[in-house]
């Protein structure tokens, strides 16, 4: 038995002689924190609660840092702290006494934290033997500590002013470009420059920029001057009676319902326009009306959903273990996660330098300075607390300008509800995104709002009895003979029916154009060649009886006509295609009463170059008209009426060459009214068509029917003519 008392003894011995606790050295933190309990008390009870709940996070951070394996090993983290008995300038000045009395004694703390009064701490900076010292503050929320000019030094957990990205983004997701500003003068500074600068990084428009006057007149008009320059988004930053008033002057001005939208930055009480104390001529019916469908930001204290952090605990196993007793359904709002996690910054940061600064050579000097701290380190320390990067207990926490991003939550007001529709993440704001609750936002009408008056184009179609009426009368015509001249019949007059359909594909005005002119091309071109036939064999005086033009020469020519106008129409597609635009019709347009303007446009083949091509290929077939017409006079004698005929092609000519002037000054005449100019151009080519059916061939098919039955060589014999087959 005394042998086992002698050996736990050694053993023990030499644990706590080789405990490396007794070789660490130590690193001072420097706390600012209300410690006494009889100001907590007396300003609030529920107060001392609070901070001594805080006292608790922040050594438990100093107990959890120091057992952390990797980090700052070999240095123990500690802390002294000034008691700052209330927040005044007075206990700023009584907090900078304290501070250079520890400072001369002592010597300079590494790093400052606590923090929880903004008003002492915006005083430190001004003092010049701690001005570079770094302070990190869990709770400092003071707008004005995000100026880094005056506050270099300072980096803050807790940043509410942080919602201008948020704003931005959210205008940028709807497309929203342009806005106006509605502020109370004075209020809230810094959430209005931080919206500023983000807007104008964005590119994003501000119309106007209005002030919140007492004056409730006043600021009558200048929202209906905000009204009058058609500000559809509207950003109101005010503080809550401020806001009662501005939703008031919406409602009796109209700025509400489906094409407005309001973006409030400031966090007021759950349907604070309800709340009785507020003295504004509108009924509680007439606000809930005026803020249906608004926006809200509210910047979080802590990212809503919990992860284990670098510290492998939670926000939830946090309070717990502070402290044990409270029901995990009540909410307790105090900071006591960042509490805990400001800590870690510093101790982070200390760890970054000392693993960046420290080798062989300069180990000694560097850590003289780790150990006492001065400027060179403070600007190092300040390095490394940009790098940082980490998930804590309040979530994850990376410095962009001196802060946090907070997360932000947006709301809404649906059906008298307010909805949380979306989460904004800013850690790093060129990363930052939505992440939005599926089905959360409802927009009325299922239609989002535009930033301005728009313009709706709206394609008016052909009206269906113009599109029946000319696809029937293209199709009436059932010819049995003459099949090659009938060939550009069905081609121009599918021209007409494709005329009566609306145009949405490109391929569509190429296809109408080459029905056009090659059924054009076919039309003269068989008829010009049968008669340029005739004319060969009856005005040659020295040509043989015998001889014959056969069928297949006359193909080659109507093949040569058809093969030029061809290449041209694929030059001038390849050269200069035809694409569809929109024509507008002004005489068409509507206003609505949103002030919105519904524009009719037709759809309609265009090309650069048109009118070149256009007028190359009216000289061709000019001149092939011009032939058509000398051999029409040249033949004018035969008497074989089956053979002439020069009557025919003169009324084809004539025919053409009239609907042409027609149709020209139809055109120019009905420019402005396209349904009536289709309707046009489709009879034009329609007639013309159905003129040369009825003269030219129908008579033909008609007096062929009484020969079907007879001796057809007969005929032909008593006729004296070679053997001619129609084309």
């Amino acid at each position: 038995m005394a042998n086992s008392r002698h050996i736990l003894f050694i053993v023990i011995t030499v644990f706590i002689f080789e405990s490396p606790s007794a070789a660490l050295q130590e690193l001072r933190l420097l706390a600012q924190q209300p410690w006494n309990s009889n100001w907590r008390s007396r300003i609030d009870p529920s107060e001392e609660e609070k901070f001594s709940l805080c006292d608790k996070a922040i050594q438990k951070a100093l107990k959890d840092i120091n057992a952390f394996t990797g980090l700052l090993d070999g240095y123990n983290l500690t802390y002294h702290y000034v008691d700052m008995e209330y927040c005044s300038q007075k206990s700023g000045l009584d907090l900078l006494n304290s501070m250079m009395e520890i400072i001369f004694n002592e010597g300079n703390p590494l790093v400052i934290i606590g923090g929880a009064c903004p008003e002492v701490t915006e005083m430190i900076p001004g003092v010049e033997i701690i001005y570079n010292m770094v302070q990190i503050e869990y709770l400092a929320s003071s707008s004005n500590l995000a100026d880094r000019n005056r506050f270099p030094s300072v980096y803050r957990l807790t940043a509410p002013e942080r919602v201008g990205t948020a704003i931005v983004q959210l205008l940028r997701t709807f497309n929203w470009n342009r806005v106006g500003i509605i502020a109370e003068e004075g209020h809230l500074l810094m959430t209005i420059n931080d919206l500023r600068k983000e807007v104008e990084n964005k590119n994003v428009a501000v119309i106007a920029n209005i002030f919140v006057s007492p004056n409730s007149t006043i600021l009558l008009e200048n929202m209906k001057s905000l009204k009058n320059l058609d500000a559809r988004i509207i950003i109101v930053s005010a503080s809550q009676n401020a806001a009662i008033n501005i939703l008031c002057n919406a409602y009796k001005l109209v700025i509400y319902g489906k094409q407005f939208v309001l973006i409030f930055t400031e966090i007021y009480p759950n349907e604070f326009w309800k709340d009785d104390g507020h003295r504004v001529d509108c009924t509680k019916e007439e606000l809930q009306q005026a803020v249906e469908g608004a926006f809200f930001f509210h910047a979080l204290k802590r990212y809503p959903v919990e992860k284990i952090g670098k510290a492998n605990i939670t926000y939830s196993g946090l309070i717990k273990e502070i402290r044990p007793d409270m029901p995990t359904s009540n909410k307790f709002d105090y900071a006591l996660d960042k509490c805990y996690d400001h800590v870690w910054v510093a101790a982070l940061a200390l760890d970054c330098y000392k693993e960046l600064h420290f080798n062989e050579d300069v180990k000694d000097h560097r850590e003289r300075r780790f150990l006492s701290g001065d400027y060179i380190f403070w600007r190092s320390i300040t390095d490394c607390i940009k790098s940082i990067d980490f998930e804590g207990t309040s979530g994850r926490i990376v410095f962009d300008e001196g802060a946090v991003n907070p997360v932000v939550e947006l709301q809404r007001i649906q059906d008298s509800r307010t909805n949380v529709v979306a989460y904004f993440i800013q850690h790093n704001r060129s990363n930052s995104h939505y992440e939005w609750n599926n089905g959360a936002l409802i927009w009325q009408e299922n239609s989002i709002p535009h930033d301005s008056a728009v313009t709706l184009f709206e394609e008016k179609p052909v009206p269906k009895s113009l599109s029946v009426t000319m696809c029937g009368l293209a199709g009436r015509w059932n010819y049995s003979h003459n099949s090659l001249l009938l060939v550009q019949c069905y081609l121009e007059k599918s021209q007409d029916s494709e005329n009566t359909t609306a145009t949405t594909i490109k391929e569509m005005c190429a296809v109408r154009l080459f029905c056009f002119w090659i059924g054009f091309a076919t039309t003269f071109g068989a008829m010009l060649s049968k008669t340029w036939r005739v004319y060969r064999i009856f005005t040659n005086k020295r040509m043989k009886l015998k001889m014959s033009i056969r069928d297949k020469h006359l193909l080659v020519i109507i093949g040569i006509l058809v093969s030029m106008e061809t290449l041209v129409l694929i030059v001038w597609e390849g050269y200069s295609p035809h694409r569809v635009d929109k024509q507008m019709l002004k005489t068409d347009n509507v206003t609505k009463d949103s002030g919105d303007t519904i524009a009719a446009f037709y759809l309609v083949c265009v090309s650069d170059y048109s009118s070149y091509f256009n007028w190359t290929l009216h000289t061709v077939n000019g001149a092939l008209i011009a032939f058509g017409a000398f051999l029409a006079w040249e033949t004018r004698r035969v008497h074989i009426d089956n053979l002439n005929d020069s009557k025919t092609i003169g009324i084809c000519l004539y025919n053409v060459v009239v609907l042409s002037v027609v149709g020209l000054v139809l055109s120019l005449i009905l420019k402005d009214k396209p349904i009536e100019l289709l309707g046009v151009t489709s009879c034009v080519p329609f007639r013309r068509n159905s003129r040369f059916g009825g003269v030219d061939i129908f008579p033909k098919d008609v007096s062929c029917l009484p020969e079907i039955y007879s001796n057809h060589k007969q005929y032909l014999k008593r006729s004296r003519i070679v053997h001619i087959t129609f084309v």
